[in-house]
């Protein structure tokens, strides 16, 4: 690892010590609370840990990632530097995705150890499913498309807009409207497997979620390589 490489992860670890970190943590220790403190005859549902929480956190996580940058206006420093935007951009993406896989086996460990397992509706990519015993792996390979997609629209809202404040509306909108309509909304295109139709294909699902996610974070990484945008922001 260079130095330049040891200097940015650094930077990544100071981010701890933001105040959002902290709610996120607090959050995440109350999640583990609810299992440990749950009835052992009534589970809450799986999905409920996996699908509706872990998207809250992919939001907040995002946003913390770019606190640095965004939040201080330290963009416009570092669009003075030779360094790639577009990298950057997409590493905070990566980074959001590593940090809820670590988050799903800490769940997953604690759900484990109360219930004694983690069952829930498992897909195939056949489209055919099954309520099955399963592990954090899989429930993560499961719902990454949703995760991939949450994080990209936040930092699509952040790099738009040039504010946090941006992502966050993004991403919970997006959240808000698919949580609150449970599925209906958006039907065979849901974030939740959950809510997803029986007459629809779960392939085709996390599919196009992947694409779009993908589709969302190059756009993000092309116009934030745009130094223009940050460099004359203090001007505007």
């Amino acid at each position: 690892m260079s130095k330049t490489q040891i200097a940015r992860l650094q930077i990544e670890l100071r981010l701890v010590r933001q105040p959002l970190a902290w709610m996120i943590t607090l959050l995440y220790l109350l999640l583990l609370f609810t299992m440990v403190t749950g009835s052992p005859d009534a589970p809450r549902p799986v999905y409920y840990y996996n699908e509706m929480a872990m998207f809250v956190f992919a939001v907040m996580t995002t946003v913390l990632l770019f606190h640095n940058e965004i939040g201080g206006n330290g963009m416009e420093v570092i669009a003075s530097y030779p360094i790639s935007l577009a990298r950057l951009t997409m590493r905070k993406w990566l980074l959001c995705l590593v940090a809820l896989g670590l988050a799903e086996v800490g769940w997953t460990t604690v759900y484990g150890l109360k219930y004694g397992t983690v069952t829930t509706l498992m897909y195939t990519w056949k489209d055919t499913s099954s309520l099955v015993g399963t592990h954090a792996a899989a429930l993560f390979i499961q719902a990454l498309p949703s995760y991939m997609l949450i994080s990209a629209l936040t930092i699509a809202g952040i790099i738009v807009t040039r504010t946090l404040y941006g992502g966050m509306a993004a991403g919970f909108g997006y959240w808000m409207l698919d949580s609150i309509s449970s599925g209906d909304l958006l039907k065979d295109y849901t974030l939740y497997t959950a809510y997803l139709p029986e007459q629809a294909s779960f392939s085709w699902n996390r599919t196009v979620y992947v694409t779009a996610s993908l589709i969302l974070l190059a756009g993000s990484a092309w116009l934030a390589s745009r130094r223009h945008r940050w460099i004359s922001r203090e001007e505007e």
